[in-house]
């Protein structure tokens, strides 16, 4: 193995709660972009891609809620999958049965990002 294409170091899963909050802390960085990074722990190539995926359109980071007990569905219903095709393309497949409000809720928070 190629010791400069492996690394031992194990991958950092960063919440939504902490993007939002280091993205905010960039805006009103003094700094350099390097050593605000450097300082958070987080590399400038994730600051870049979490940066772009925060530009209009594009909708930021959503936190999506699981399906809560009143929305569960039988086996049966599960196997049917309704599919919701948006005008812009989005297309989302859920449970047949599967509670109205929770797919409303999950394609607002779509839309809208956080």
């Amino acid at each position: 193995m190629n010791a400069s294409t492996t690394s031992t170091i194990p991958r950092r899963r960063w919440s939504t709660a902490e993007k939002i909050e280091i993205l905010q802390a960039h805006a009103q960085r003094r700094e350099s972009q390097t050593q605000f990074c450097r300082t958070r722990g987080v590399s400038v190539q994730t600051l870049h891609y979490w940066l772009r995926q925060r530009r209009p359109g594009r909708g930021g980071f959503v936190e999506i809620k699981p399906l809560g007990a009143a929305a569960k569905v039988s086996a049966a219903s599960v196997a049917a999958l309704v599919v919701i095709e948006l005008a812009d393309g989005l297309t989302i497949r859920v449970p047949a049965g599967c509670d109205v409000q929770w797919v409303v809720e999950f394609i607002g928070a779509l839309r809208c990002g956080v």
